[in-house]
């Protein structure tokens, strides 16, 4: 058997490898999201079988095995519905995999099973289908078509799954550095966006005739620099919730209970002395709960005394009185020996961006720009 060996066999060769390798780490991880690393280790085998079958067609090693032709045709259906689920196994808290979640993977099941008679054929028919394969006018583009359709919803889901855990997760944290999942929703974004120019390019090329194998030579190498940085980002991504970071017994108890505006202005006068005296918000791992906990009221309860009492979200509530915080120590420290990170954390906040961040929302200035303002008391003679 005579293979082709070139730089696109390389990478794909590449991919296989360390897809498997980063399969394999997530599925033996014991830290972060366990649940979530299991989809997404499902995921990178997909990906890995997907390098597999790419190399197997381009090296021309289906000359020799041609009954391996299209066997897994159709595993572009599985990348949106593992990604997406992975996603929401990420940002709600108990999810927990039901029968129900296996219709995402209908079109895969249909998909397969249109194939199967295929699988039947002789290695003959099969050689020359793979042929046939290059026709635009092919039922097998059809179903590309729609499996690109497939995997753009998901993405599109995915990313709508994200933006609605980051204004959630404001409700519950005073810190959110690292678990905004940030890097994965740009990561969809620019997906979503590659997707579409793939899309484009593959109907122009369709018009012009032009043979389809020149896009997946650069793709292909787009594929694995995002499936490196997924498997990097996800294994250093910490757990979001953890034990004593929400209390979801409480919300689904008290979540059609409201408060009356008596009841609101007890908890917020309890709520403004436990901040004033105690000052829980110089910790930065404060949460809605901890903090209802040393109030004795339910989060769902508190979120709402927040929310209707200070129009704002718990993020910005904590926030705001680390902000104030701040603006003391800045104002007592008029040499100027603290620097602004010391000062930062002194003040509740985890990181100096986003203590700039918070604090020049607020103040419209920036805390070095706020310490130029401090005058300095000039010295008697």
């Amino acid at each position: 058997m005579e293979l082709t060996i070139g730089l696109n066999q390389v990478v794909y060769i590449i991919g296989i490898v360390n897809c498997i390798f980063l399969g394999l780490i997530l599925l033996r991880s014991t830290s972060g999201n366990s649940p979530a690393n299991r989809l997404l280790a499902v995921l990178f085998i997909v990906w890995a079988y997907g390098f597999f079958y790419t190399f197997y067609i381009t090296s021309g090693m289906y000359r020799a095995y041609p009954h391996i032709i299209m066997v897994g045709a159709g595993i572009t259906f599985l990348n949106g519905p593992l990604l997406y689920l992975y996603i929401r196994t990420m940002v709600r808290p108990g999810f927990v995999f039901t029968v129900k979640h296996l219709l995402h993977f209908l079109p895969f099941l249909i998909n397969t099973v249109y194939l199967v008679p295929f699988y039947f054929k002789t290695a003959e028919y099969k050689m020359a289908y793979l042929e046939y394969l290059h026709d635009y006018s092919s039922p097998f583009f059809l179903i590309v078509y729609a499996q690109l359709l497939h995997l753009a919803i998901y993405l599109a889901l995915g990313v709508i799954e994200i933006h609605q855990h980051r204004k959630m997760i404001r409700e519950r944290f005073s810190s959110i550095e690292k678990i905004t999942l940030t890097w994965l929703r740009n990561l969809l974004i620019g997906v979503l966006f590659a997707l579409v120019s793939y899309v484009s390019i593959l109907v122009y090329y369709s018009i012009a005739t032009i043979d389809p194998v020149y896009i997946n030579k650069f793709s292909d190498i787009l594929i694995v620099v995002i499936i490196h940085y997924i498997g990097y980002s996800a294994v250093v991504q910490p757990q979001i919730y953890t034990s004593g970071s929400h209390d979801t017994g409480s919300v689904k108890k008290y979540e059609k209970s409201f408060l009356d505006e008596n009841a609101i202005n007890e908890i917020a006068g309890q709520l403004e002395k436990l901040m004033k005296d105690d000052k829980p918000y110089l910790g930065s791992e404060l949460t809605l709960a901890k903090l209802a906990s040393m109030l004795s009221v339910s989060p769902n309860h508190l979120s709402q005394v927040i929310n209707r009492q200070y129009r704002m979200n718990f993020y910005d509530y904590v926030n705001s009185y680390r902000v104030e915080e701040a603006k003391k120590i800045l104002q007592e420290d008029i040499s100027g020996n603290k620097k602004i990170l010391e000062i930062a954390y002194d003040a509740g906040f985890k990181s100096k961006s986003t203590f700039n961040t918070i604090f020049r929302e607020v103040t419209a200035t920036t805390p070095t720009q706020f310490r130029q303002t401090i005058k300095v008391p000039c010295k008697k003679n």
